[in-house]
């Protein structure tokens, strides 16, 4: 009787491939934490700095003035506008008010658009 050598078949997994599967996430990782940490600090120390994702920003409502469409505490996702021709009645915005030293944030919708005798564009919100 002859016995025949069965080749086991090779079970692990290739350990190369996945270290560099590891580095390549922590590196990933490394990154958008850098990211975040610089866009919170920018937000901190920079007046007016609203930080920007893909040409999106993310809000948080804190007034019923919005009600019933939009509630208290509710995030909202805007975009930012390439040109004034980008809004139009109708459409939701956030618009910054200064008043003395400080700055707040209003969402409003647009109820009118008009151009200023000087031809600057002008925006009514409720």
């Amino acid at each position: 009787m002859t016995e025949r050598l069965l080749k086991q078949p090779n079970t692990r997994k290739p350990k190369r491939a996945a270290r560099i599967a590891k580095l390549c996430g922590a590196v990933l990782g490394v990154a958008v934490f850098l990211a975040l940490t610089v866009n919170s600090l920018l937000c901190v120390f920079v007046d007016g700095y609203y930080p920007t994702f893909g040409g999106y920003r993310l809000f948080a409502i804190v007034s019923d003035s919005m009600e019933p469409n939009i509630s208290t505490g509710d995030m909202i996702v805007g975009r930012v506008p390439k040109s004034a021709d980008d809004i139009s009645v109708g459409d939701v915005i956030t618009f910054e008010v200064r008043s003395g030293g400080a700055t707040a944030l209003i969402t409003h919708r647009v109820t009118e658009v008009r151009v200023a005798s000087n031809g600057a564009i002008k925006y009514t919100t409720k």
